[in-house]
């Protein structure tokens, strides 16, 4: 069995519990929602800075990549192209998933706006 959060023929795989407490943020969507979500969107990676797993895409818009899931993707090649998807976590109210499109693996990540 594979506990790797990944995708396999569009259904996610171990994913987190919708009661997880990690996932209640104290304040959702503080800094906005992030409005281009979803397969019609690809995305480059700008710049990460991976001592504050943050990254950011064009437009200057920054994620913060969930602590316990950076471990999964601090070895992800970041600027290899557009290799990133950007969903809501329906679970997950104030969270996104960023999807790896090479890897099928995605993580959680809160935005911080642009």
């Amino acid at each position: 069995m594979n506990n790797m959060h990944h995708v396999n023929h569009d259904r996610w795989y171990a994913f987190d519990r919708p009661d997880d407490r990690r996932y209640r943020p104290s304040r959702p969507y503080a800094h906005g929602r992030f409005a281009h979500v979803g397969t019609g969107f690809r995305y480059a990676v700008l710049r990460v800075e991976a001592a504050r797993h943050r990254f950011w895409l064009p437009g200057g818009f920054a994620f913060d990549v969930a602590a316990w899931d950076w471990p999964i993707c601090a070895d992800w090649c970041w600027d290899c192209g557009d290799d990133f998807v950007v969903y809501a976590d329906p679970d997950h109210v104030g969270w996104y998933l960023i999807y790896n499109v090479h890897t099928g693996v995605y993580v959680h990540a809160t935005y911080m706006g642009p």
